[in-house]
């Protein structure tokens, strides 16, 4: 049994292995075969760290040497270089060796601990060995995690008398089958040859004569193929087998069809085989899948099957209607042709409430509850969007949670994010839902098996903030309508929404005007962009992680942020520094002497708003700011801190960065920043910086962020950076890689 390093590196390559603290399962104990040394260390400074390179270098060499089979020499063991890394290795074998527990695949069952704990199980030429296949594919079964893999490389063709079995494409597909398995990859290697040597070979029209096949010696040297698969585990379900019947001479007895068609018997509970035939259907007829559902119909089928799951149908005879009271008739319309003037037009003092409006007056996207629904609208594209009584029941849309889920330790695996997204979907848990589809599309950007499940969940959050609105329930309307947004942000009706409800809000919005540039429109277009392209790179580059912004003022560009984390569909949180009373005093001579401070007296007012103007706005400025943005992204992603940095910046922050805006003026609160930032471990490979004042002090290097940056990057070693690209007069942003060897 051996394993090549080509095969560590293929899961390496494939991001098997991205988890630091992923767990192996190997059945049966793997020698390695053919590592030079160079693999090794390329192996290991990937997923490890080299901390003594003498000694790495001598047991590189070592498990190098050993790894080429030699005649009386022990042959090096995988687990030999697993040890170099943070992976967990364990060996499932009868014959001892170094990280092996013995266990005899034929007779034991796996110990409680270690069900649905490894993230890969290997299977590299063990299980043709064993007799009981049931047992040995059921403990490999239970010892996966949902979104785990098995990699089997096992004989297929050819290999005469290596085992007692060798294996078909037909036996893993009966068995993805039959467990709910993704099939995600497999292929044949060629591994040599093997002869029939001097065997009886007889004509089979003449069994009794030895030796009466004529059959050319070229016949008796077969090819040998290893089969290899990887398979991802997607539930929890427990291990079942499929019913081969490819070649049976008649249609499988009903008693058998049914012990295999989900009855008492627990061998195959999804009734899965390959070929069954008989009166009764192998499994009930699925609904078509969401991705083959076009426009409007997506959100019926989707609002079908919830209502189905809820036990509501526009079928009073139907069986799954079991509620002693019909679901009212409502129709929730999404009125796409209203003119928005009519809500801008209207004066605070006669805004327009639910309670108060006319069917003539009600803003874009308003809505209507009617006894019944109109059936024209159904036909008739030009009429407002209309979801019927059947689709999303109104017990369902008041018990939606804009309380979202984030998935903790999910694998960097989008598709079994969305496969875990999907079942709880199943289960109507949408909020935990929304969660695994989001980090789906964080994984790879825009995923698009994601982006399908997650129109459809906006669809449902728009429909609950539409009726939360014509409740007259503003706040709830809008908390669901952000939610709706987040989930798909070209989803028209929530935004239009959103957008009415502001109108009819009057009162100071700091978070609108930019205090400190001479051109709003022009230093709105330049952020914008600024922002969205570095956001736009760190979606697509994978960067997963939050939004940092050290200097708020009034909010300006954190609302530029959040729009754009919104529109980008960057999903990690919006961090907010600062002290909401202005700058610091300055404590530096490297600010004392700047141009700005000392030349130009440009701060002299320290950035500080009046108490008098503060007082306008119902509350303190920094729960001003937030309440303004908590209508672009939920609430619970802002996060704010408030103080000066020397002494704010003393509580660690608890966040990952893909973006850092520094916004500070100061050589001393940039200083203070960037070492909090490094101290916390906040910034990752990848990660962005943007600097809102680079250029000021006359774009010298000695005074401002362009010294405190230059300083950073001296005094620490993990850290290099590029420029990306500058924007404006005063701003630049760059991109922060790893050291390797750090």
């Amino acid at each position: 049994m051996g394993f090549a390093m080509k095969n560590l590196e293929y899961l390496s390559n494939k991001g098997y292995l991205a988890n630091p603290r992923c767990a192996i399962l190997d059945i049966g104990s793997q020698n390695l075969y053919h590592a030079t040394p160079e693999a090794i260390r390329s192996f290991v400074e990937r997923h490890g760290t080299i901390k003594d390179e003498h000694a790495f270098e001598e047991e590189a060499k070592r498990i190098s040497y050993f790894s080429w089979p030699r005649p009386g020499e022990r042959t090096s063991y995988i687990s030999e270089l697993l040890d170099l890394t943070p992976f967990e290795y364990t060996s499932y074998d009868v014959c001892p060796a170094l990280k092996t527990e013995i266990f005899d695949l034929n007779e034991e069952n796996l110990p409680e601990h270690y069900r649905e704990h490894f993230d890969i199980v290997l299977n590299f030429g063990t299980t043709e060995h064993i007799i009981n296949q049931l047992n040995s594919f059921r403990v490999m079964h239970d010892a996966v995690k949902v979104g785990g893999i098995f990699f089997h490389q096992l004989p297929s063709v050819g290999w005469i008398d290596h085992g007692y079995f060798c294996y078909h494409d037909c036996f893993f597909i009966d068995l993805a089958n039959a467990n709910g398995y993704e099939i995600v990859e497999r292929w044949y290697t060629l591994a040599g040859q093997s002869s029939l040597g001097d065997q009886d070979i007889r004509d089979p029209e003449q069994p009794e004569v030895p030796r009466s096949g004529n059959c050319s010696p070229n016949f008796l040297t077969l090819p040998s193929f290893n089969l290899n698969i990887i398979l991802r585990k997607r539930t929890s379900k427990p291990f079942a087998v499929g019913l081969e019947l490819a070649t049976s001479h008649s249609a499988v007895s009903s008693e058998v069809a049914t012990l295999y068609a989900g009855g008492s018997r627990v061998l195959a509970p999804s009734g899965i085989t390959s070929n069954v035939r008989s009166e009764q259907q192998r499994w009930a007829p699925a609904p078509p899948p969401a991705s083959a559902i076009p426009g409007r119909e997506l959100a019926k089928e989707l609002a079908r099957r919830i209502s189905r799951r809820l036990g509501f149908s526009s079928d009073s005879s139907s069986p799954g209607n079991t509620l002693s009271t019909p679901a009212p008739s409502v129709a929730v319309s999404v009125c796409a042709s209203a003119p928005q003037e009519t809500v801008n037009n209207t004066p605070p003092s006669q805004a327009i409430t639910p309670d108060s409006a006319q069917p003539d007056q009600l803003p874009t996207a308003a809505v209507s509850v009617c006894a019944s629904a109109p059936q024209e609208a159904e036909n008739n594209t030009s009429s407002p969007q209309t979801v019927t009584p059947e689709a999303f029941p109104i017990p369902l849309l008041d018990t939606l949670s804009t309380l979202i889920i984030d998935p903790v330790n999910t694998p960097l695996d989008a598709m079994v994010c969305v496969e875990k997204g999907r079942e709880l979907v199943e289960r109507q848990l949408f909020p935990e839902a929304f969660g695994y589809f989001n980090r789906a599309r964080a994984i790879v950007h825009q995923f698009p098996h994601a982006m399908i499940e997650l129109r459809n969940i906006s669809q449902l959050y728009a429909q609950a903030g539409a009726l939360a609105w014509s409740r007259g329930d503003l706040d709830k309307a809008v908390a669901m309508s952000v939610v709706a947004l987040e989930a798909d942000s070209h989803n028209k009706a929530p935004r239009e929404l959103l957008a009415s409800i502001e109108a009819m809000r009057p009162g100071q919005d700091t978070t609108r005007h930019c205090y400190v540039f001479y051109d709003q429109e022009r230093a709105n277009q330049v952020h914008r962009e600024a922002i969205r392209r570095s956001l736009e790179f760190t979606a697509i580059s994978g960067v997963i992680g939050d939004v940092l912004e050290f200097g708020v003022l009034a909010g300006w560009s954190a609302r530029i942020f959040a729009e754009t984390m919104r529109d980008c569909m960057v999903m990690g949180d919006l961090y907010l520094f600062d002290s909401f009373a202005g700058l610091p005093e300055y404590d530096s001579s490297v600010d004392r002497d700047s141009y700005e401070i000392a030349g130009r007296n440009i701060w002299s007012d320290k950035m500080k708003f009046p108490d008098e103007f503060v007082a306008t706005l119902g509350g303190s400025l920094e729960m001003h700011i937030k309440g303004k943005l908590s209508g672009i992204i939920r609430a619970e992603r802002i996060k704010t801190r408030r103080g000066f940095y020397s002494e704010s910046l003393k509580t660690p922050i608890a966040a990952k960065a893909a973006l850092v805006h520094i916004d500070c003026d100061l050589y001393q609160s940039t200083v203070e920043v960037l070492d909090a930032l490094l101290r916390d471990d906040v910034l990752q490979d990848g990660c962005v910086l943007m600097f809102d004042d680079w250029n000021c002090n006359k774009a010298s290097p000695y005074f401002g962020e362009r010294r405190a940056f230059r300083e950073f990057l001296e005094k620490q070693n993990r850290y290099t950076a590029s420029q990306f690209f500058t924007y404006g007069f005063n701003g630049a942003a760059f991109i922060l890689h790893q050291e390797p060897s750090v």
